[in-house]
């Protein structure tokens, strides 16, 4: 079944839960609403630059919180990025693409 977020935006995706180790995981693996947002993501926004501030280094959801008001878009700021690991990335005064 899928879910939203309570604190959807318009970088929202919905996410299946699985059990996994005997835990609800919520996820957005194998969900075609992300798998479509992840393929046309630079088709559909406009990106500005930023630059990671010492105090946000290696958080994305605080620079998430920053851009977007809420913790919850960290994802869209590493995929945009191309990037898959928070602590590999957003090194201090290391550039990024934010999505407007």
């Amino acid at each position: 079944m899928l879910k939203k977020h309570n604190l959807a935006s318009q970088y929202s995706v919905g996410f299946n839960t699985y059990t996994h180790r005997g835990k609800p995981v919520d996820t957005v693996f194998n969900l075609d609403e992300f798998d479509q947002l992840a393929q046309n993501y630079d088709k559909l926004y406009s990106f500005t630059v930023g630059r990671v501030p010492e105090q946000a280094a290696h958080r994305p959801d605080i620079i998430s919180n920053v851009f977007y008001s809420n913790v919850n878009n960290w994802w869209l700021l590493l995929l945009v990025n191309n990037e898959n690991d928070p602590f590999e990335f957003f090194n201090i005064d290391q550039t990024f693409l934010i999505p407007k």
